[in-house]
């Protein structure tokens, strides 16, 4: 859809649905003048690479790769197939990445199992000298709603119960004192 993915896929035997292991390319702009170094350079410095996309998420996106070529090399007997996706526009809302596949080709994925971002391990990005893995068991993304309430026009010296803005702020707070929904599958409840 004007931007490129890649996808590739070892058959396996059928027995499960498949895992898909997926990174996005794209990275946030950067302001060059804030840099010390070139921000798309890839640079290695200190033991480290420097450089837009060097965390989120290249380094991902290679180790999946490379994870993916050796089961290919290594001829792995798979009881799933494993799909490899390396998608455009993460950075951006997905338009042309993720949710382009899932609306053209999720008959073609249809996963049990998705493996991204989440993964990361560092000691120095969420807690100085502390190793920290981060676990992604499900996404999460903007939900907007419109709300629409019937009643009698008034006026704020006046109010009664059928002015439909009263009906609104009930909604809302009603809506706000919900507790967030705890997603529960295989992978938290084992």
């Amino acid at each position: 859809p004007g931007k490129i993915n890649l996808a590739a896929r070892l058959k396996g035997s059928g027995k499960a649905k498949p895992i898909v292991l997926i990174h996005h390319m794209d990275v946030v702009p950067a302001d060059t003048s804030r840099w010390r170094i070139d921000p798309f350079g890839g640079e290695l410095k200190d033991g480290y690479i420097w450089g837009r996309g060097a965390i989120d998420m290249k380094g991902t996106g290679v180790l999946q790769l490379y994870a993916f070529l050796t089961l290919a090399r290594q001829q792995v007997s798979l009881n799933r197939d494993v799909i490899f996706l390396a998608v455009s526009d993460e950075e951006i809302g997905g338009t042309m990445g993720t949710r382009y596949l899932i609306e053209h080709h999720y008959d073609e994925l249809d996963p049990e199992y998705v493996l991204d971002e989440g993964g990361i391990g560092s000691r120095e990005v969420f807690v100085n000298g502390k190793l920290v893995f981060g676990i992604s068991v499900a996404e999460k993304r903007a939900f907007w709603l419109r709300l629409t309430a019937r009643g009698i026009a008034g006026h704020g010296s006046q109010p009664h119960d059928q002015n439909p803005n009263n009906k609104l702020m009930r909604a809302l707070d009603r809506l706000f004192s919900q507790p967030f929904l705890t997603v529960s599958n295989s992978i938290l409840d084992a």
